[in-house]
């Protein structure tokens, strides 16, 4: 493999050895704070989150009540959209929300 070197890639390869973190005549920067940009990142998208409560079945308790079990859940998605991820099952579900769920209270929200 052979190597050409000419005199222009010599004078930058010198430049930056000799950059100082904050060198204006430098065409491109050698050194970049992220700190500062990860701060933004996380500040710029606060994210809102809601209450959500299923009705189970009674089912769900071997003592009985007056009133129906409840399940309530924190989502940082529409409350209908986690109530359909309860019933389809898998990672997301709460087995009790996905065994007796019943149907969405947003009489109760």
């Amino acid at each position: 493999m052979r190597v050409h070197v000419n005199s222009e890639s010599v004078r930058v390869a010198d430049r930056v050895a000799r950059a100082s973190p904050i060198d204006t005549e430098m065409p491109f920067a050698t050194r970049v704070d992220t700190s500062r940009i990860n701060m933004v990142k996380r500040q710029s998208t606060p994210r809102t989150y809601s209450i959500y409560i299923i009705e189970l079945s009674r089912a769900c308790t071997t003592q009985p009540c007056a009133l129906a079990p409840l399940y309530v859940g924190q989502t940082a998605h529409a409350p209908e959209h986690r109530f359909a991820q309860h019933k389809a099952g898998g990672n997301l579900a709460a087995s009790k929300a996905h065994k007796f769920g019943v149907r969405l209270r947003l009489d109760l929200m």
